[in-house]
Formats: C-alpha cells, sequence, structure tokens
C-alpha cells in the first residue's frame, strides 16, 4: 500500500513539474513581470494580515492624533489675539457687528454676554460679589487670548476698569472716551440715561475726566424714566422715542448731550433739529479699544 502511494506521488510531481516546465517555456518577459507583482502584492498582504492587530492599532493611534490636532487648531483659535466684548445685553452683539462691518475693519473678535451683571447692579448696586464675578469673567477671557476687552457696560464699567491693575491685558470702558469727548466740547453736559443705576457711574467719570484735564464742568441730568421697560419688551423703536422726546425738551440747557448707555445710541437719529452734539458711545469707544489692541499687538 504505501508503495502504490510513493509510486503516485512520485507520477504527480513528475507531471507538475512537467507542466510548470511547460509553462516557465511560454510565458513571456510581460508574464514573468506580473508573476513577480502578484508574489509581491501576496507577500505583502500575508504581512498585513499577520499583523492586523498591530494595523488596528495604528489606525487608532493616527485617527488620536487627528482629533487631537483638530482640538488643538480649534484651541489655537480661539487663544489667538483677539478683541473681546463684554455686553449685559445681546442686543449689543448685533450693533458692534454693524459697527465693524461699516468700518471694514480686520481684527478677530469675540463677543461675552453677562446679563445677570447688569440685573444684580441694577437690584443691588456693585457688590463685592458682583465686583469679583466680573474680575473673574474678565481674567477668563484675558486667558483665552483677549488683548483688550471692551466693557459695553456702562453700570458695571468702573468695575471692569479696576482689572486693568490685575492683568497685561486692557480692560477698556465703552463710556471713557466719549466723557473725554464732552469734556473736551463743553462745560455743560447734560447726561441721559434709561437707567437710574448708570446715572452715578457716567457723573462720576466725566467729573473724573474733567478734573483731569482741570477743567469746570456742570452736569444736567435727564432720566428718561419711560424708556427703559420699551427696551426690555423689545420695542426698540418706542426706546428711542422716548429718550429723544427727553432729549429735546432738555437740549437748550447744555452745550453738550451724552448719551450714557451704548443702547441709547440709535434715539440721536430722531433728534435732527436739536442743534447742539450729542454723543453715543459705541462708535467712538469702539475705536478706541481698535486702536489699542493694534498696538498692543504691534508691541507683541
Amino acid at each position: 500500500m504505501r508503495c502504490v502511494a510513493y509510486c503516485v506521488t512520485q507520477r504527480f510531481l513528475l507531471w507538475r513539474n512537467r507542466v510548470s516546465t511547460q509553462l516557465a517555456t511560454r510565458m513571456t518577459d510581460r508574464d514573468i513581470a506580473n508573476l513577480q507583482s502578484s508574489l509581491e502584492l501576496y507577500r505583502e498582504h500575508s504581512l498585513l494580515y499577520r499583523n492586523h492587530f498591530a494595523a488596528k492599532i495604528v489606525t487608532r493611534v493616527v485617527k488620536f492624533s487627528l482629533v487631537k490636532r483638530c482640538l488643538s487648531e480649534k484651541e489655537s483659535y480661539f487663544m489667538q489675539s483677539h478683541l473681546a466684548f463684554l455686553h449685559t445685553s445681546p442686543v449689543h452683539v448685533d450693533t458692534f457687528n454693524r459697527l465693524i462691518e461699516e468700518a471694514s475693519l480686520e481684527l478677530s473678535i469675540r463677543h461675552i454676554i453677562e446679563e445677570q451683571f447688569l440685573t444684580e447692579a441694577r437690584d443691588k448696586g456693585i457688590t463685592q460679589n458682583l465686583d469679583e464675578r466680573i474680575r473673574d469673567c474678565i481674567l477668563s477671557a484675558r486667558k483665552k487670548g483677549a488683548t483688550v476687552i471692551l466693557c459695553t457696560c456702562s453700570t458695571i464699567g468702573a468695575s471692569a476698569e479696576k482689572v486693568n491693575n490685575l492683568t497685561d491685558g486692557v480692560i477698556v470702558r465703552i463710556d471713557r472716551p466719549m466723557a473725554e469727548k464732552a469734556v473736551e466740547i463743553g462745560s455743560r453736559i447734560i447726561v441721559a440715561a434709561a437707567l437710574e443705576s448708570t446715572i452715578a457711574p457716567t457723573r462720576d467719570l466725566i467729573l473724573e475726566t474733567a478734573k483731569a484735564r482741570q477743567k469746570r464742568v456742570e452736569l444736567i441730568e435727564v432720566f428718561c424714566d419711560n424708556a427703559w421697560c420699551r427696551f426690555e419688551a423689545g420695542d426698540y423703536e418706542g426706546y428711542f422715542s422716548e429718550i429723544a422726546q427727553n432729549i429735546k425738551d432738555r437740549a437748550s440747557e447744555g452745550d453738550v448731550i451724552v448719551l450714557a448707555q451704548a443702547s441709547m445710541a440709535g434715539a440721536a437719529n430722531l433728534c435732527p433739529e436739536v442743534s447742539v452734539p450729542i454723543l453715543s458711545s459705541p462708535e467712538i469707544g469702539l475705536m478706541h479699544a481698535v486702536n489699542v489692541w493694534k498696538q498692543k499687538c504691534c508691541q507683541n
């Protein structure tokens, strides 16, 4: 039995070798090249198959690296030097975006909205707790890459400015450039406000500015007491109309009119017959903040 099996095997091997030889003699150089390529491809697939576990690990490492890279790019985007706005109302976002677009300004910006800051300031004034939260908010913005932080709320402006002593960034108070211009223009300054909590900070700012310039000024305070409820209801036309009427009634008493809150800016357009200058803070404050931001970027 073994002998028969041995003979069969030998005959099979002879037949296989003969067929292989015949095939080999008929193969062209191109066939040989194709065969070699197939063998190399086979070897590659064999290695990949043999190391498929290693391949999976490599794939996961690559995916992790890509995700990490994307996160780093996203982080660097927010960490790049930019101008941050600290608002106490979301309505200001569109206002400043529009001003930036109209002035064709090219800079990175970020809007921070903290409505509770104004709500608490109106109810309790600037408490130590609120002062600390404003500070922490600004320092956090600085850590995230804000070179300049523009506080657009006059009520908390003084509290925001104090943080300049704690950081190498610059905190700009939206109404300071306006106050400086008002003191420069005249001595009788009408201060119009829709929120009672804004009158005292604006008064203090103008008096401080006048003292620094060694100039004596007279403040005429105009409280538009029926305006803010319209603002809160989303009736911005009614809000501006109410402010405009109060301005017209008292315009003859002063050399210049200051609109204490950034949200009041639109009222000036409704007073074409008023001859004295009407100053609002958004545009003046923004341009000042942008110039400061550019100077800081040049220094770095």
